[in-house]
Formats: C-alpha cells, sequence, structure tokens
C-alpha cells in the first residue's frame, strides 16, 4: 500500500466510489436512526468536502441529499 502514500486523488476517488455504491444501496439511511453515527458520517463528507480549502457548489449539493438521507439539518453545520 506505500505506493499509494500521498496519493490525494486516488484516496478521494476510492471515498467518492465507496460513498456512491453506499448512497445506492440504501446504506446512509440504515444508520439515521442513530444519532452518533449519523452525525459521524456527515461531518466525515464535510471535512472531505472541505479539504482543499472549499466547498465546491457541487459538493454542497451532495451534502444537502447526505445530510436529508441522515435527517439532519446542513444549516446546524455551517454548510
Amino acid at each position: 500500500m506505500n505506493r499509494f502514500k500521498g496519493k490525494t486523488d486516488f484516496l478521494e476517488a476510492v471515498c467518492a466510489a465507496a460513498a456512491l455504491v453506499a448512497a445506492a444501496d440504501g446504506e446512509i439511511e440504515d444508520i439515521k436512526d442513530d444519532p452518533d453515527m449519523a452525525e459521524t458520517v456527515y461531518l466525515t463528507a464535510l471535512d472531505i468536502s472541505e479539504s482543499d480549502g472549499q466547498i465546491e457548489p457541487e459538493e454542497k449539493a451532495v451534502l444537502e441529499k447526505i445530510a436529508a438521507k441522515l435527517g439532519l439539518n446542513p444549516a446546524n453545520y455551517d454548510v
């Protein structure tokens, strides 16, 4: 795995692919009844979206969809 060290584009692509599959399978909604898990998932997505220093409009739209599926209000997280 050292060959991927420092390859942030690769790691971001892996995370994006995993998120798309989880969303397609409905797995995101599976945790909405656990507020701690739901918030952790959302905050992780938020951290990833902010990792380049700004949240793009496309990222904000996805964050809003994730928040809705988790029963969270994005306004509570300064998004």
